[in-house]
């Protein structure tokens, strides 16, 4: 620029944002073609301003603009209280027109399961099968004789169209929420609600293991249960950090089950632990805990492990009676690969590195055998039967995931004794009482997010994988009723 225009020029230049310089070029009026040509050239966008402000000089151009800006608080302010006006008056009447269309649409969509002639129409259609009785009433309060209702058993053979609707007992169906992520599973396979209710809260219980930490938990589930109860709706987070997501009251009610059932397990791992915020009664009491987790750690490791092993080995064999009730070969063969190879490699190798009996080792072997002829078999009715070879070995790492519970349960541990020793260094017993609580406290909170996340991650991905639930998914029962219910 000033070498076109004689070093008539002057350029400030600023980061306005990562990526974006804003840059102001004065010069004279005489020089604008050549700056403007050179400014074309690199590819340098200009920012024009408003048509309002266009015609001023530069100086009385940015007065307007700071006047501008000092009036414009009070006009967004204006225009947001009218905008909720408008929407206090019309709001009534849009939602029932929303209503009226989404009813109309949704009986237009009915449309190609109706078949009719000139005297009579048939509808099909899905319920669930213990409602037959209540359609069948209602149907037969309203037309009388004029309606005959047909019911017949969903044909498994057109499972894919079948939709399908989670029901389970009271104290289990809260963890139905967890399943809320995925499809559901396809009808005629597996509801694995039932194992996520009594593994997710056992692990968590086992890695937070604190009669404390329970009881504040518990606690909060309970104030979840009294806002849920009053019908509230709890926008998720702490002071003024948000998470942007809402619970409403049913959310909340399972949400607050969910956590109490998580409480009382933590509660009874913290008496076998003997914590109660860390080692207080221990360090302060002399008490002596049932299991030390921090001492015996071997011990603890290889607790989790077991735990691990079960659920894949469980997993594994609900994929297997599934398998065997659909007359799956294939599924039948890989469930039977995958429980011979995984515990027989668990076997072998945990005999050779002293982890288990050395008695296990032959038994490990025959189960080794076993997996290779699965895998014989499988290949017979399917090439990709060889791919058995590599996941049993990614089953074994699976089993060895649980070790997680053993990282972030003693990381948990550590911490809340750690919480208490810095408590007991600073000075005089009350401050030192107001340290330890709060150190306590910061802890929980920084690591209540990984010792829920854990348990849940080992529940979706390891258990969930070897019932290939993830493969075998169907659609959500979604029944034909009007908008809002009425």
């Amino acid at each position: 620029l000033a070498a076109r225009t004689g070093g008539r020029v002057e350029v400030v230049s600023r980061i306005v944002e990562e990526g974006k310089i804003g840059v102001v070029v004065a010069y004279l009026h005489r020089d604008a073609d050549a700056v403007r040509g050179f400014l074309t050239q690199a590819g340098i966008s200009e920012l024009r301003l408003p048509a309002r402000y266009a015609q001023y000089p530069p100086l009385e151009a940015v007065r307007h603009m700071e006047r501008r800006r000092a009036e414009l608080p009070a006009d967004l302010e204006a225009i947001g209280q009218q905008l909720a006006e408008a929407a206090r008056r019309h709001r009534p009447r849009l939602a029932a027109m929303r209503a009226l269309v989404a009813d109309r649409l949704a009986q237009l969509r009915t449309l190609p399961h109706l078949g009719q002639s000139r005297y009579t129409f048939i509808l099909h259609g899905w319920v669930p099968a213990p409602r037959v009785r209540e359609v069948r009433g209602v149907l037969r309060t309203r037309f009388g004789g004029d309606v005959v209702v047909y019911d017949a058993p969903a044909d498994p053979h057109e499972a894919e169209h079948v939709p399908v609707l989670l029901d389970n007992p009271a104290p289990i169906r809260p963890f139905q929420r967890m399943l809320a992520l995925f499809k559901p599973p396809r009808y005629g396979t597996l509801d694995p609600t039932i194992f996520l209710a009594v593994f997710f809260p056992l692990f968590v219980g086992i890695v937070i293991g604190d009669v404390a930490y329970g009881a504040l938990l518990f606690a909060f589930g309970w104030w979840l249960r009294a806002k849920a109860r009053r019908g509230e709706t709890w926008e998720v987070g702490v002071g003024p950090v948000q998470l942007g997501m809402k619970l409403g009251p049913a959310a909340l009610a399972d949400a607050s089950w969910i956590i109490r059932v998580m409480a009382a397990w933590s509660m009874l791992f913290g008496a076998l632990y003997l914590e109660v915020f860390g080692n207080l009664l221990e360090h302060h009491l002399g008490l002596h805990p049932l299991f030390n987790r921090v001492e015996l750690t071997i011990a603890f490791f290889k607790f989790t492990v077991a735990l691990g092993l079960v659920q894949i080995v469980l997993g594994y064999v609900l994929h297997l009676v599934v398998a065997v009730r659909h007359r799956h070969t294939f599924g039948v063969l890989e469930s039977l690969a995958m429980l011979s190879g995984v515990l027989g490699l668990v076997a072998v190798l945990g005999a050779m590195g002293g982890q288990l009996p050395a008695a296990v080792q032959r038994p490990g072997m025959l189960l080794l055998g076993a997996f290779v002829l699965f895998v014989a078999l499988g290949v017979v009715v399917s090439r990709f039967a060889l791919m058995w070879l590599l996941e049993a070995i990614s089953g074994m790492g699976n089993v060895l995931s649980y070790a997680r519970l053993f990282g972030v349960g003693l990381a948990a541990a550590v911490l809340a004794n750690v919480a208490n020793e810095l408590g007991g260094q600073l000075g005089p017993v009350w401050v030192g009482v107001l340290a330890g609580i709060a150190f306590q406290l910061v802890f929980f909170l920084f690591t209540i997010a990984g010792h829920i996340i854990q348990p849940a991650r080992l529940n979706w991905v390891e258990f969930l994988t070897k019932v290939k639930y993830h493969d075998e998914t169907g659609n959500s029962y979604q029944p034909l009723h009007k908008t809002g219910g009425d």
